[in-house]
């Protein structure tokens, strides 16, 4: 059996030294954690280690998440057990959905870790979550792209790549959409939780059937993503000559957003039809496709014309939606792209009970 692990490191707080009441990354942090993993796990694994750069992942833009691809492209990954990539906890989400897009036909495990304390801290959970990966692809999981974090309430969780919601402010907590968890790690082993809404373990060994993703993938900035709010202005925003390529507005949890305006051109009507006349495409998400009817503010919201992106968080939306704006120019090949489930960021529902 293979033994060795490809280790990527970015930076992040996993990577990161506190100096002087700061924290930022240091570039041997990542390699002070294989010391430390090799001195209380001794090394079972060998390790081939990669470090395109090392940033504080709020400090993250599309093009890094292309440098981090082609890192990984230079690789022959049939020839590793797995791959750890360490990550700053603030874009975890919209690194593992990029990972999961470009690699989902991946023939081998890919985890992407992190932790809210940086290795010198008392309270870290760094060296728990490295060592955790360590295990799992020791312990041969289906071939897929994971996120691994501790929690401290419910264990060593593990979640898809396309799943995973932002870390929850306050709390740290990372959680998978419908508040479900692909597994957890359990003895060094995955254990794949009873879903509804998660594939099973052979289906995520089937990674040939996947669709197949060109290679030369680009992801692109220009979507504006927008979160309204009670009172917001859609005046408030300007498109400048400078045009994005499309347009995200972030759905409340019924699959709505406010209609009401005091003046009718603050509207989001009155905007949909202005990005309409530039040929700016508006989507929509998180909406969930519904058996019982839509709310009559989501009813008029559709008849605007924007896109919904139904059964999908709103963070595998939008870097869906720069994948495919970035790297196609045909809007019928960019519709079709956004239809075809890449890697289980399209949430179907079963009633099928325990998927192990």
């Amino acid at each position: 059996m293979k033994n060795e692990i490809l280790v990527i490191f970015t930076g992040g707080t996993i990577g990161s030294r506190t100096t002087d009441d700061a924290i930022d990354v240091h570039p041997d942090a990542g390699y002070e954690l294989l010391q430390r993993y090799s001195r209380e796990h001794g090394k079972p694994a060998s390790f081939t280690v990669a470090q395109p750069y090392a940033i504080l992942s709020e400090n993250m833009l599309p093009g890094d998440w292309e440098l981090l691809c082609r890192t990984i492209e230079r690789y022959d990954l049939s020839r590793f057990a797995g791959v750890i990539i360490t990550h700053g906890t603030d874009t975890l989400a919209y690194t593992a959905a990029a990972i999961s897009y470009r690699f989902n036909r991946t023939p081998v495990p890919i985890l992407l870790t992190a932790s809210n304390y940086p290795l010198d801290h008392p309270r870290t959970e760094a060296l728990r979550n490295f060592a955790a990966c360590v295990e799992m692809i020791e312990n041969d999981p289906p071939p897929g792209i994971y996120v691994v974090f501790e929690d401290d309430l419910r264990g060593m969780l593990v979640h898809l790549g396309t799943r995973v919601r932002q870390s929850e402010p306050f709390t740290d907590r990372f959680a998978s959409i419908y508040d479900e968890p692909f597994g957890a790690i359990e003895n060094g082993k995955l254990i794949i939780h009873p879903s509804r809404i998660h594939p099973s373990a052979g289906h995520l060994r089937a990674w040939y059937e996947r669709p197949i993703i060109d290679g030369n993938v680009r992801f692109t900035g220009d979507i504006l993503f927008v979160k309204p709010y009670p009172g917001f202005r859609y005046t408030h925003l300007q498109i400048s000559d400078r045009r994005p390529d499309a347009v995200l507005i972030e759905l409340y949890h019924s699959g709505t957003t406010g209609l009401r305006f005091a003046d009718a051109d603050d509207s989001l009507e009155s905007f949909a039809a202005s990005c309409r006349s530039a040929g700016i495409p508006i989507y929509i998400a998180p909406m969930k496709t519904k058996t019982d009817g839509l709310y009559a503010t989501s009813h008029d919201l559709l008849s605007y014309g924007v896109i919904p992106l139904p059964n999908m968080s709103v963070e595998a939306a939008l870097v869906k939606l720069m994948l495919a704006y970035g790297s196609l120019t045909d809007r019928r090949e960019i519709e079709r792209l956004l239809a075809t489930n890449l890697f289980y960021e399209i949430a179907e529902v079963s009633d099928q009970g325990d998927r192990r």
